[in-house]
């Protein structure tokens, strides 16, 4: 009995490309986890609005956000959840 050779695929390298961007986006798409809590004046820039107002609205539990110590931070998926139930 002889062994079946396993087929071997080649793809041209803009395929290769072509899935390797595709499969990027999907992981962007899939909320993984951010590289980089956000800080309040990164969370207000998104916003646009002022600091004050993003601090506001921590205070009050308005927005999602954990304090640290005398800080605020501020998870990118979750503000941008928020923004989008809004």
């Amino acid at each position: 009995m002889s062994a079946t050779p396993t087929p071997i695929a080649v793809l041209p390298i803009d395929e290769v490309k072509a899935i390797a961007r595709d499969a990027y986006e999907a992981g962007r798409n899939a909320r993984s986890v951010p590289e980089k809590m956000w800080s309040a004046k990164e969370c207000a820039a998104f916003l646009g609005c002022s600091t004050g107002t993003v601090y506001t609205l921590a205070q009050n539990g308005e927005i999602p956000c954990r304090k640290i110590g005398d800080r605020y931070i501020f998870h990118p998926g979750a503000v941008a959840e928020w923004v989008a139930n809004k």
